[in-house]
């Protein structure tokens, strides 16, 4: 299983922004290079935010070097790729290339070429301010009218590939014509950790355990944030009451023990059928 989500803060509110970005093609058989946009400077949803979300880019942050992931999940075994981030247009942009000898990446190129995937960026947040409904505020270019959600200062931090992202005006170019030398892995396959994934068996217990009905694996993933959990701790959870359940089970009954064979009657017992001997005259 992949480890927890990389949890974001902004004072009391977790702040994972996301912004969406669709993926073509993906070449198995070297890293294959990739550049695109990964947040159009407009708005976003975001589960902790019942208003739009915008980052400001001109306050924002950017790190020489940028992991992609997978579903936001911080583990070495959950990264897929390095990306190199600029801003541009009032946009976030970004090149690199995705290593398919990652663990897991395997399965997500493979799903990959059937449907598009989406890329999400996540970004620490350092100052998020409020724009009260009918204010307006000028962000990344545009004019913005209120209520929304502004990160005037935030730090790029990993950007993950998901099912689903939040900023629609994005998009993820492959480069089928750009392959980087693929480096060997640095662990060999022995050492590393199982990939996690939100099975079909976690899946149902994740909704039975926390009532989520038809929630989508995003939003289960939310959830269990919220409440500092995380799919490696409940999948653990759900192996530990499997035996529990096999227990309370009726089991069958046991088979009776064999007949022991008939003993001979006692030496007394045959005697008693005899006349007792008569005492003399």
């Amino acid at each position: 299983m992949f480890a927890a989500p990389l949890s974001i803060f902004a004072a009391d509110e977790p702040a994972t922004i996301r912004a969406a970005a669709e993926i073509g093609n993906l070449s198995a058989d070297k890293l294959t290079a990739v550049e695109g946009v990964a947040y159009s400077g407009g708005p976003m949803q975001q589960w902790w935010s019942s208003t739009p979300v915008y980052i400001d880019l001109g306050g924002l942050s950017i790190r020489a070097q940028i992991p992609l992931l997978y579903n936001h999940y911080n583990s070495p075994n959950s990264r897929l790729g390095v990306l190199t981030a600029t801003i541009a247009d009032n946009m976030l942009r970004i090149t690199g290339g995705i290593d398919p000898a990652a663990e897991g990446a395997q399965k997500l190129i493979a799903a990959g070429r059937k449907i598009p995937w989406q890329l999400s960026v996540g970004a620490q947040i350092d100052k998020l301010e409020r724009l009260d409904a009918g204010e307006t505020a000028t962000i990344n270019g545009r004019s913005v009218t209120g209520p929304a959600a502004i990160a005037r200062r935030a730090t790029l931090t990993e950007t993950s590939l998901v099912a689903v992202g939040a900023d629609a005006q994005t998009h993820l170019n492959i480069l089928a014509s750009l392959n980087l030398p693929n480096e060997p892995s640095p662990l060999p396959p022995q050492q590393k950790e199982p990939t996690p994934m939100l099975t079909e068996q976690l899946r149902a217990y994740l909704k039975a355990k926390y009532s989520l009905g038809d929630k989508s694996d995003a939003e289960i993933i939310a959830h269990l944030d919220t409440i500092k959990s995380s799919l490696a701790a409940e999948e653990t959870a759900m192996k530990a009451a499997a035996p529990t359940v096999q227990a309370s089970q009726p089991s069958a009954p046991a088979a009776p023990p064999p007949t022991p064979p008939a003993q001979p009657a006692p030496a007394v017992q045959a005697q008693a059928s005899q006349t007792p001997p008569q005492p003399p005259p």
